[in-house]
Parts: C-alpha cells; sequence; structure tokens
C-alpha cells in the first residue's frame, strides 16, 4: 500500500492545493445531507436514467458489490484522501451498502494522478491484482478513454444465494470448471449465480480538481465505483454528479453532492436482486426509484 501511494503522489501534477475543499467538507458529520439537488420527472425519464447507467448485455446480469464496503484514497493531501474515503462511506451507509470497519483490507480505491495513462500503466506493473481480469486491449482503452476520470471492476461470479462456486472436473482430464451448488433452478428471469464486484477503481486526474469540493470528488466515484456505470454516461435525463467533469462545464455548474437521482439510482441498485437478469433487475429498480423520488418534494427534486 505504501508503494502505491508513493506511485500516485508522484504522478501527481500539484500536492493537490487545487483540491479546494469548502467548511462543509471539513466538518463531515454523521448527520450530513447525502443529497441535495433534483427534479421531477415522468416515468419514462426514471426508465431512461436507469437505463442509461446500467449498461449489459441482453441476457447479462448488473453487478454490485456483495461484501461490505472499504474504501480508500490515495494520491492527495492527508486530509483530503481521509475526507474522500469518509465521504464514500457515509454515502454507501445512506443507500443501504454494508461498510467494514476502519482496519479492512480494501476493495475501491479512488486514484489521483497526474495521468491516467501513466496510473494505469504503473498499477499494471506493479500491482497486477489490481487490473486482474482485464485484457491488453481493455487497459489501452482505459487509457484512451477521453476525459480526466476512467473506472473499472474487478468481478466475480457467485451463487444467487451469496455462495462461493464450487470447482469440479467433468473428467479424468477435464480442466476444472466452476458449478453452482446453491439447489435450484434458473428462470428466464431468474439466474442460479450474480456478479459481485471483488474490487472497484477510480482514476481521476489531478489537473481536473481545480475548483472541485472533496464532497463533490467523493460522490461522483461513489457513482461510477458503487455502480458499474460505464466508461462514459453521455447526457443524461436528469441531474446527475456525473456532470462534474463534463466538457466545458465548471465544477461550480455541477451539484454540489449527490442528487436525489443519484441516491434513488443506488439505493434500487442494492435494494433489488441481483439474481435477476439485468432487464428484470432494471425494472424493479425503477419502481424502487420511483417510489425514492415520492418522498422528495417536488420543489426540492
Amino acid at each position: 500500500m505504501l508503494l502505491l501511494s508513493t506511485l500516485l503522489t508522484l504522478g501527481a501534477a500539484t500536492p493537490l492545493a487545487a483540491l479546494q475543499t469548502r467548511p462543509a467538507d471539513a466538518a463531515a458529520p454523521a448527520a450530513q445531507e447525502i443529497v441535495v439537488e433534483g427534479q421531477r420527472s415522468p416515468k419514462e425519464t426514471i426508465d431512461a436514467f436507469v437505463r442509461e447507467l446500467t449498461p449489459a448485455r441482453i441476457g447479462g446480469q448488473l453487478g454490485r458489490f456483495e461484501d461490505p464496503l472499504c474504501p480508500v484514497a490515495l494520491g492527495m493531501g492527508d486530509n483530503e484522501n481521509r475526507l474522500v474515503r469518509d465521504r464514500l462511506r457515509q454515502v454507501a451507509a445512506a443507500v443501504g451498502m454494508a461498510t467494514a470497519g476502519e482496519h479492512c483490507a480494501p476493495n475501491l480505491y479512488v486514484l489521483v494522478g497526474r495521468d491516467k495513462k501513466e496510473v494505469i500503466h504503473g498499477l499494471d506493473e506493479q500491482f497486477p491484482a489490481l487490473m486482474s481480469g482485464v485484457s491488453r486491449k481493455q487497459m489501452r482503452d482505459l487509457a484512451d478513454t477521453a476525459g480526466p476520470a476512467v473506472s473499472w471492476q474487478i468481478l466475480d461470479r457467485i451463487g444467487a444465494d451469496g455462495m462461493p462456486l464450487a470447482m469440479a472436473k467433468m473428467g479424468a482430464d477435464a480442466q476444472p470448471v466452476r458449478v453452482v451448488r446453491s439447489i435450484g433452478s434458473p428462470s428466464r428471469i431468474q439466474q442460479q449465480t450474480k456478479v459481485k464486484f471483488v474490487a472497484t477503481l477510480i482514476v481521476v486526474e489531478a489537473r481536473a480538481l481545480k475548483g472541485v469540493t472533496t464532497r463533490q470528488l467523493a460522490d461522483y466515484a461513489a457513482m461510477r465505483t458503487f455502480a458499474a456505470t460505464g466508461a462514459t454516461v453521455g447526457a443524461l435525463p436528469a441531474k446527475s454528479i456525473l456532470s462534474l467533469f463534463d466538457d466545458g462545464a465548471a465544477p461550480g455548474e455541477a451539484p454540489a453532492s449527490v442528487t436525489w437521482w443519484d441516491f434513488a439510482f443506488l439505493k434500487s441498485l442494492y435494494a433489488s436482486s441481483g439474481a435477476l437478469t439485468a432487464s428484470s433487475q432494471r425494472g424493479e429498480m425503477n419502481r424502487i426509484v420511483a417510489k425514492e423520488l415520492s418522498k422528495v418534494p417536488q420543489e426540492e427534486r
């Protein structure tokens, strides 16, 4: 971990003095408001918002954390790293995710460096476990992604009941394969397995952080790492912290934190069944998002 911290700190363009922290960030109390902005939208907008943030192949499944969250932020000053880490824990707890104790093994990394390509290549050389399952082509695509931020997940597949898959051989000379130990049969909607995030990472270039608060950075990272929202999300049909690094946008024009839409989306992902197909889980998520938004006064959305 020390080597990783050193790698990222040396790669930073500045000591992150450009990362502005507002007074509200310094306090970071447990009762701090999680969501602050949003607007009302009809069912079609809810459907579009959820669909845009849940890319998956036909018949595929959506992934999420199944183990308690243990975030770490590296590449900034100690205070900024701590504020981002604590904010991630706070948002996670608010949307229904389990969080690990203080002395845990990290499974979410927010990495700030001078150049995202340098950071990705440095991880591949010195910490290959953090690039597990990422092919050379995918690595090149990540490094060449437009914009100052890129994220990816290290995935595993577990039984629908949360149990690990077993290893079995179908013959004496056959290669071992993973099999489901759970009892039950898959259906068109319900699967016998689900996708688990083993770890998730986001790399942000220091140049993009001028005027960005630690709360904005942490909340943006939450939306990119708590869910596999994809390398780019484009123009969303509702207000989101994901607009923070849009081309031509200033940090002051972006939401100050996760919006009600973001909050409802994350809560729906972790409240719905991960054993469903993506299309079926989206339907369940749409209903949860609508329910959450209905609790918010119209003028506050």
